[in-house]
């Protein structure tokens, strides 16, 4: 059982039910996707991922905020990208990976990192406007580049393609802090 709840509501409302039913599903099960997912693919051999299975092995891989984990990251989603060239979600693992290596500081040239993280993002967006990820991506590349403004808008965007996207929600949260707005953050 991924979700249950109970639901008292007068007749009139059932549009405004459906609405809030629906919602609740999708903010149950879309989580619980991508851990399944990334379940599946870690067990399979690495020689026979195929472009989907190596960005949820790599996201595996980002969401450990290691080093070496983003290396092994980064090495799966340069191989999805290789498989399938126009892979929007391998584009903003990309860009997270790229991220991940000017925040931890585990590189000689964060800025380079950075315009790489900017790229990939943008990319992302390019390829797939409605993706939430992609735009959350690229908002967290604005902010290492401290356009904070933009960074907003685009993590924003990633909200308002997804309002269940946790990772969004942080990202507007810890952007705003940074931002020098803490009481929205």
């Amino acid at each position: 059982v991924l979700w249950s709840e109970h639901f008292d509501r007068a007749l009139g409302d059932v549009f405004a039910l459906q609405d809030e039913v629906s919602a609740a599903i999708a903010a149950a099960i879309e989580p619980e996707i991508g851990r399944a997912e990334a379940e599946r693919v870690r067990l399979k051999p690495p020689e026979d991922l195929s472009a989907w299975e190596c960005y949820h092995r790599a996201m595996w891989h980002c969401y450990r905020f290691t080093a070496a984990h983003t290396e092994q990251a980064h090495a799966l989603l340069q191989r999805a990208l290789a498989l399938e060239a126009g892979f929007a979600r391998a584009h903003a693992g990309l860009s997270f990976t790229h991220y991940s290596r000017a925040f931890l500081d585990a590189v000689p040239a964060p800025d380079a990192q950075i315009a790489l993280a900017l790229e990939h993002g943008q990319q992302s967006v390019d390829l797939d406007p409605r993706d939430a990820m992609g735009h959350w991506t690229l908002g967290r590349a604005q902010f290492l580049a401290r356009e904070h403004d933009q960074a907003l808008q685009c993590v924003g965007q990633s909200l308002r393609l997804n309002p269940n996207f946790a990772q969004g929600h942080y990202a507007l949260g810890f952007i705003r802090a940074h931002a020098g707005v803490p009481a929205q953050a």
